[in-house]
């Protein structure tokens, strides 16, 4: 089945470059001439994410995820290549955006064309299917929702890079997205800069704080008259999106059915979800994120004029990154929220990639490497491994000595006689540790330093006092799997 339908989209595409798909069927020459047009291949894959797993809406941990090959991966068995990551929008999904069903853009499409008209150079292109209980995640990390952040920064990217031959670096990693995804590739690219090196955001939606103005309390008290998910399905589309967004910005373990909190209770505005939400608002939190935007190697906003808020926020943040310098492109075509959305894939995302992105293959990795991700986070290594990379679920066999900086020993497994044996990306660890492993395979040997944010921090444990900051010296054994 999968065959067939990298065949069909193949052929397909083929035919839309060459303006025959309306008459294929009566000219037949054409058709062939078209087939040997250069077109990619589409393959629809299944990526567990142990952050979705035990969401309170129920929506699966093992997600669909779409991947665009460019005609040269299959040319050339030896090529590795960069790969955008995009997010499509609220109430969309891969199979609309990746050439599966009709919709007003077809992603496979626009990088053939891209390519065939020497626009863009070749990479992949790879799309979860963000399609959730409440028609779309916000990319955002929740008990409710899962978390999707860490989904697409971490496992997806993981999973990729194990299967396909990428260029496994964040200089050569795109993030882009429309609309809802457009959030998410302001929200995820700002906040991880050490996994994506370039970010393009199209339209992007929900980058202010919700205000509570008259209108708009009255606008948010009609979602309290929502009680279940068949009334949930016949809303409004600006009520469903409230729901969404409070699903992902303010959850509430305790508030079943839904499991969030609404901004308004009895018709009255509530502050502290409110604050909440706002939280995660982009225009209120990119002053937290200058230098992490500074470091990028290309940052770009659109917008379609007649695009309502949207315009004015992106318009907004634009402002915003002139005041601290940053640099960017910024564009305010003509057309509202779903104008030329392909022609501008085609001819504005995909060569904004071919510029930013770096083609070249990843340096040989020899000892003596030091990498600082942009939590702070020191890696130094002292020894380069061949071996492969954890996937997420792979239970990961190590040898360390955690110590404090005055040399204090709190861990020894070489001692112990037993090496640590840690899930990767599933087992509950402290969060410098977790990231610890993110860039390492089997065979690595690496000296890690955290700050106690990444640690402890102000509680400690056990041996380890308040506000310390650890250092880890591990050993990648070996990887087992079930």
């Amino acid at each position: 089945m999968r065959n067939c339908l990298q065949t069909t989209n193949r052929v397909m595409r083929a035919l839309l470059l060459t303006g025959l798909l309306g008459t294929w069927g009566t000219r037949a020459s054409e058709a062939q001439q078209a087939e040997r047009v250069r077109a990619g291949t589409v393959e629809r894959i299944q990526v567990y994410g142990p952050g979705l797993a035990g969401n309170l809406s129920g929506d699966s941990a093992t997600r669909h995820v779409t991947v665009y090959l460019p005609p040269a991966y299959g040319e050339d068995p030896l090529r590795r290549f960069p790969v955008v990551y995009l997010l499509h929008g609220y109430t969309d999904d891969d199979l609309h955006w990746m050439g599966f069903e009709q919709h007003f853009v077809n992603v496979p499409a626009a990088a053939d064309a891209a390519h065939a008209s020497g626009g863009a150079r070749e990479l992949i292109v790879v799309m979860p299917n963000a399609y959730t209980r409440f028609q779309g995640s916000m990319y955002a990390n929740s008990v409710t929702t899962g978390n999707w952040e860490d989904f697409v920064a971490r496992d997806l990217v993981s999973y990729i890079d194990a299967h396909y031959r990428t260029i496994p670096q964040r200089d050569s990693r795109g993030l882009a997205g429309h609309s809802m995804g457009g959030y998410g590739a302001v929200r995820i690219g700002m906040r991880n800069t050490d996994t994506f090196g370039s970010v393009y955001a199209m339209s992007p939606c929900c980058m202010p704080a919700r205000t509570a103005s008259p209108a708009a309390v009255e606008a948010m008290a009609r979602a309290e008259a929502v009680t279940d998910m068949a009334q949930f399905a016949r809303a409004d589309f600006g009520t469903r999106a409230l729901f969404a967004s409070a699903a992902a910005w303010a959850p509430n373990p305790e508030n079943p059915p839904f499991f969030l909190d609404l901004p308004t209770k009895g018709g009255e505005p509530q502050p502290d979800v409110l604050a909440r939400m706002a939280a995660n608002a982009p225009l209120a939190m990119v002053d937290q994120h200058i230098a992490h935007l500074r470091g990028l190697r290309g940052l770009a906003l659109d917008s379609g004029d007649d695009d309502g808020a949207i315009t004015e926020a992106t318009r907004e943040l634009h402002r915003i990154l002139e005041k601290y310098n940053v640099a960017h492109e910024f564009e305010i075509y003509p057309g509202d929220h779903l104008s030329g959305v392909m022609e501008r894939v085609e001819k504005n995302v995909l060569p904004f990639f071919s510029r930013t992105l770096s083609f070249a293959p990843a340096a040989p990795r020899v000892a003596g490497d030091t990498i600082t991700t942009a939590s702070g986070l020191r890696y130094v290594f002292l020894q380069r491994g061949a071996g492969e990379r954890p996937q997420p679920g792979d239970r990961m066999v190590i040898h360390g000595i955690g110590r404090l900086v005055d040399g204090t020993e709190f861990w020894n497994t070489r001692t112990e006689g037993r090496p640590y044996r840690y899930r990767f990306l599933t087992d509950r660890v402290i969060r410098g540790f977790e990231e610890g492993m993110r860039h390492v395979r089997v065979g690595d040997r690496v000296e890690i330093t955290m700050s106690p944010e990444l640690g402890y921090g102000e509680r400690g444990n056990r041996d380890i006092p308040p506000h310390a900051t650890l250092i880890f010296d591990y050993e990648i054994l070996s990887i087992e799997r079930e």
